[in-house]
């Protein structure tokens, strides 16, 4: 089963990822070249991460979104 993974936070050599109010920690060279706090991952069946550009833009997009009409 194929899972969406957000970025919380990278701290020292750990990454911890949320999922549907789920956290998990995972060693941060298990995750792709270049992922930053944020970023959506998509965890395969076999366990190995795939940046989702498309779907990070999607959430940074709304999050934005959200604060202006929050703050209007």
């Amino acid at each position: 089963m194929d899972i969406i993974w957000s970025v919380d936070r990278i701290e020292e050599g750990t990454a911890t990822l949320e999922s549907d109010r789920r956290q998990r920690q995972v060693a941060r060279e298990l995750l792709p070249p270049g992922v930053r706090e944020g970023d959506c991952l998509l965890e395969d069946a076999d366990g190995h991460f795939v940046l989702q550009p498309e779907e990070t833009r999607r959430r940074r997009q709304h999050n934005q979104d959200l604060f202006r009409r929050l703050s209007q």
